[in-house]
C-alpha cells in the first residue's frame, strides 16, 4: 500500500515552471496544477524533461483568494514520475516532489 506524507488537494492553481529540457535548453512555462500538497505537485508540462530533473515551481496566488498578493510562492523540486500523453506530443504529466519548502518571493 502506498503511503503519502501529506494530503493532496485537487486544485487548478496557476504555476510557472522553470527548468532545463532534455535538449539542454532553459525554459519557462505557464501551466496549472492538477493537484498539490505541501510536499509536491502534479501538473501537465509541454516541455520535455527527464525523470529526476530539477525544476523550480512558482505558485501564483489568484486574486480572488482574499486579495492580491505581491509575490508568488516558489520551491525547487525533482520529477518523480512522468506520464507521457503519447507520441508525437511532448506534453507530459509530471509528479514533482518539492526538495525545499515553499517560500514567498515579492
Amino acid at each position: 500500500m502506498e503511503r503519502r506524507g501529506a494530503k493532496r488537494m485537487a486544485m487548478n492553481l496557476p504555476l510557472v515552471v522553470h527548468g532545463t529540457d532534455m535538449h539542454g535548453k532553459d525554459f519557462e512555462e505557464m501551466t496549472t496544477s492538477i493537484n498539490i500538497s505541501s510536499v509536491g505537485v502534479f501538473l501537465l508540462l509541454h516541455h520535455n524533461v527527464s525523470e529526476s530533473s530539477e525544476l523550480v515551481v512558482s505558485v501564483i496566488p489568484p486574486l480572488e483568494s482574499g486579495g492580491p498578493l505581491l509575490g508568488r510562492f516558489t520551491a525547487r523540486g525533482r520529477v518523480l514520475r512522468r506520464e507521457a500523453l503519447g507520441s508525437p506530443s511532448k506534453s507530459t504529466y509530471l509528479a514533482i516532489q518539492f526538495t525545499e519548502k515553499l517560500h514567498l518571493n515579492s
